[in-house]
């Protein structure tokens, strides 16, 4: 099975724009997301996963980070993977 970094596909993946979030964001942000990668680590993936997070504590996620998610994943693999996880659950499994 061939593992795709999606994390440098094209270059290296620029760093969200924290600029644009509010404060509540930027807080749940510098609490949990803002330390530096590990080795292996991808920003999409941290940038999902700041975006579930959003979901799960604050309204939902911020604009940014969907705006983020469809210009950096193409293949939508996340999206696919929330898909999956929400046919699960309406499916009782």
């Amino acid at each position: 099975m061939e593992v795709i970094d999606l994390s440098t596909r094209n270059g290296p993946l620029p760093k969200l724009d924290l600029s644009r979030l509010n404060s509540e964001e930027r807080e749940l942000w510098d609490m949990y997301f803002a330390g530096p990668l590990g080795e292996g680590d991808s920003e999409l993936i941290r940038v999902w996963s700041f975006g579930y997070a959003c979901m799960l504590e604050l309204t939902g996620p911020p604009a940014v980070v969907s705006e983020y998610l469809r210009e950096h994943d193409p293949d939508s693999l996340v999206r696919q993977y929330l898909d999956n996880v929400r046919r699960a659950r309406e499916s009782g499994r």
